[in-house]
């Protein structure tokens, strides 16, 4: 007969695999559905539970922003996910470069290869519209870049230049496809901070969503 912290286990095994497929909970939110479930559980007990599911297979962990979060294990449908260090927002996605790239590794160390996992780490879209912060660092990055793009091409052409006047030989040519080159740079580094800029006006605008400005 199943032990009580056995049922427990079962219990909170069937609450995480009965989630929609893409959703992910912290033991926090998986001990509130619990308690709303009328399990009569403590919160300590529901970490030893997943921990335990985690270790036979049950359930799996990924790290993000908000600490562990967890699903169901999916051993037929393997995926990666995106997780916000702002938000904790976790989306799965696949993606054959990414799971190659776990073969190749594992061909090149020697290993023979099971499954892989990546979680990819970075600011979801909501949160860079409305973070002051990182706006202005993406900002000040693009203008710093479109900046030292400009500074190459006038070195560039001040080069050319004086060749130009010594009449000496040499490169000119691609001396100033170079110099068109950062110059093309330094529009494109523009663009993108016009770009943002729209974007933080925007944002101020009622009825604003992120999914409606793209950068």
């Amino acid at each position: 007969m199943p032990s009580r912290h056995g049922k427990i286990r079962k219990s909170i095994a069937e609450l995480v695999n009965s989630l929609p497929r893409g959703t992910h909970l912290t033991a926090g939110e998986v001990y509130r559905r619990a308690k709303d479930q009328g399990l009569a559980v403590s919160l300590s007990t529901v970490y030893r539970a997943l921990n335990r599911l985690r270790e036979e297979g049950e359930v799996t962990a990924l790290t993000s922003g908000r600490g562990h979060k967890w699903e169901a294990a999916d051993e037929e449908t393997a995926h990666d996910h995106l997780i916000c260090t702002h938000c904790g927002l976790t989306i799965e996605f696949t993606d054959n470069l990414v799971s190659g790239f776990g073969r190749s590794v594992a061909a090149r160390k020697g290993y023979d290869y099971h499954s892989s996992r990546f979680d990819i780490f970075g600011i979801c879209e909501n949160c860079q519209s409305q973070d002051e912060h990182f706006r202005h660092q993406k900002l000040t990055g693009r203008l710093e870049a479109a900046l030292k793009a400009s500074r190459e091409a006038v070195r560039l052409i001040g080069e050319s230049v004086r060749q130009e006047h010594s009449k000496k030989a040499g490169p000119l040519a691609e001396r100033i496809r170079q110099a068109t080159a950062e110059l093309q740079r330094s529009i494109d580094r523009l663009g993108e901070a016009e770009i943002l800029i729209e974007g933080a006006e925007m944002s101020k605008e009622p009825g604003y969503s992120p999914r409606n400005f793209r950068h």
